[in-house]
């Protein structure tokens, strides 16, 4: 959805992970900037930014009455300035992972502050770390977290792609660069990503 239609993403966000929460998954996994769009330069306002409190407790309290790990991209807000976020709360619903968007792609740079460190958090499977869309593309921050005992990676997108035609969409950090990055460091890393086209702009594949 557009940047606009914030009200609609956040509705969407919470039955889609409400959902989610009936299955015998242990984790779920949103894509970057999943509230409330990833162009958030293009909002009328900032109004979307006082949803944010709000969806944050009820992502909590889905993530403790499901018993469930939720990791949430959010365009996050901190006084004045916003970060590319990916948020993570435990089966008791307690935050126990920030990590901010470092390597700021593009148009990303007009709006986000860079995030500065490569967090991991313990679960009872083992330690996961977490990064953001383009910082796969780094080769030293995926090293970072496998140096800090990461098994599992979270890796939040929008992986934007272009094409003439439909089937020939595709982006190369989908197609091999994160492959790379798992190979280079032994480790699993889990995608998730938008699809669809966001504010008439850009295509996520």
């Amino acid at each position: 959805r557009d940047i606009n239609q914030y009200e609609d993403t956040f509705t969407n966000i919470l039955q889609l992970v409400e959902s989610c929460c009936q299955t015998d998954t242990d984790l779920i996994l949103l894509p970057e900037c999943a509230y409330p769009g990833y162009f958030i330069g293009m909002s009328r306002d900032d109004t979307w930014a006082d949803r944010l409190s709000e969806l944050k407790q009820r992502l909590s309290l889905l993530a403790k009455s499901s018993r469930k790990y939720i990791a949430a991209g959010l365009a996050d807000r901190e006084g004045k300035k916003f970060y590319n976020r990916l948020l993570v709360y435990d089966r008791d619903g307690r935050r126990i992972c920030i990590a901010d968007k470092s390597n700021l792609w593009h148009f990303d740079s007009s709006w986000f502050e860079a995030g500065t460190e490569f967090p991991v958090f313990d679960t009872e499977f083992g330690r996961i770390g977490c990064m953001i869309c383009a910082d796969g593309r780094i080769p030293e921050i995926a090293r970072c977290l496998r140096l800090q005992g990461a098994g599992l990676i979270l890796d939040s997108a929008n992986l934007v792609s272009a094409a003439p035609v439909k089937d020939q969409l595709t982006n190369q950090q989908y197609t091999f660069i994160l492959r790379q990055r798992a190979r280079e460091n032994g480790v699993y890393i889990a995608v998730c990503n938008k699809c669809g086209i966001e504010d008439c702009s850009v295509t996520m594949l």
